[in-house]
This record gives structure tokens, C-alpha cells and sequence, in this order.
């Protein structure tokens, strides 16, 4: 699997980073209405088969990110926008700001998290924390099962701010899942992207 970079910039107050993607990803503003689009754009490499499913499934985890954007500063959502439907894994990573209330630091707030939702560590050093969090998302004819894995870093510079990188998987609708060895893959998947991240370092 080859990987290109993709180096996210800020408004100027907060820190860039970067992080690497696989081939056939791509990554777009928080604009929910510009993500629709782009997934309109990609589908038409696919055969009319297979678009109606994939269409669908994209759809539905735009809104579980859209949900979730009414609750943080979303600065990026990746998708996969260039890959033939064989190769399709019904995932998205939301990118976004966390600021933690009052006077209360990200480092205490992970503390929390430990406590509470059982978070862990997902590299050596300690600087990625990992959760996870499954929900559902209301569809036309009924509800689908998301599996959510949740990433916080601290951010260098701002005790008080978070990035946290929310990867949304398609679990299973109308009492079907998906199998534990795809789910394993893209958690995998999931895992790999997100610790690639790297805060920019101005010279």
C-alpha cells in the first residue's frame, strides 16, 4: 500500500500537522455540503452496480459526521474518493479541535476519559489516546450500527486544546453485521492513519 502525504493547515493560531494516506483517500473542509459533492464525483468511476451501495453507505457516514459537528471545530474529513469498488471500506476519519471547558487541561481530560470510557494508548510515546464509542445513525427506513474509534493528541503549545480524529466504520444494518475479520482490517487501517500524524515544526 503506497501513501502520500497530506499536510493540514490552520487558521494561523493553532499548529499544522500532517498525516499520511493510502492511495484513493482525500481530504475536504468541514463543509458537509462540499463532501456530498465530492462524493457524487467520486462514484463515477464506479460501475452503476456498485454506485447506489457505496453512495449509501459515504452518505450515511457524512451524517454520522455531520451529527458530530455541532459539538466540535471539524477541520478536515477524509474519504476514500478514488478506488475501485472492490477496494472500498466503508470508513471516514473526521478531523477536529478540542477545547477543554473551564480551566481544566487536555491532560486532565484524557485522565477522564481513562477513568470513564477505558481509553488507552495507541503508540510507545504516549502521545496518542485511543476510545472507542459505537452509536447509531437514523436512515430512511430505519437505524445503521457506526463503530466510532476516538483520537486525542495534545496539541504543542495550547494545554488547553485537543486534536481529536474520530474514524467512523459501517457496522451492520437490518440485523446484519459485518464480519469481525473486515471490521479487524479497518480498525487496523484506522490505526496505521492516525498515527502518522505530525505536528509541523516551524524552522
Amino acid at each position: 500500500m503506497s501513501l502520500r502525504a497530506e499536510l493540514i493547515g490552520t487558521n494561523g493560531a493553532l499548529p499544522a500537522f500532517a498525516l499520511l494516506l493510502p492511495d484513493g483517500w482525500t481530504s475536504g473542509t468541514g463543509d458537509l455540503g462540499e463532501m456530498h459533492d465530492a462524493v457524487e464525483a467520486s462514484l463515477v468511476a464506479l460501475p452503476a452496480t456498485s454506485r447506489a451501495a457505496v453512495r449509501s453507505s459515504l452518505r450515511i457516514l457524512l451524517e454520522d459526521a455531520a451529527e458530530r459537528a455541532t459539538r466540535a471545530e471539524i477541520i478536515r474529513v477524509f474519504t476514500q474518493s478514488d478506488v475501485s469498488a472492490d477496494s472500498y471500506v466503508p470508513m471516514s476519519i473526521v478531523a477536529s479541535w478540542l477545547r477543554s471547558p473551564g480551566s481544566r487541561s487536555i491532560q486532565d481530560l484524557g485522565a477522564q476519559l481513562i477513568r470513564t470510557r477505558k481509553a488507552g494508548l495507541l503508540d510507545p510515546d504516549g502521545t496518542i489516546l485511543r476510545w472507542t464509542e459505537d452509536g447509531k445513525v437514523p436512515v430512511d427506513d430505519g437505524t445503521v450500527e457506526v463503530h466510532g474509534i476516538n483520537y486525542m493528541l495534545a496539541v504543542p503549545g495550547h494545554p488547553a486544546v485537543g486534536l481529536v480524529l474520530r474514524t467512523s466504520i459501517l457496522r451492520g444494518a437490518d440485523g446484519v453485521a459485518v464480519d469481525d475479520e473486515p471490521m479487524a482490517a479497518m480498525t487496523m487501517l484506522s490505526d496505521s492513519i492516525v498515527s502518522t500524524v505530525r505536528w509541523r515544526r516551524d524552522a
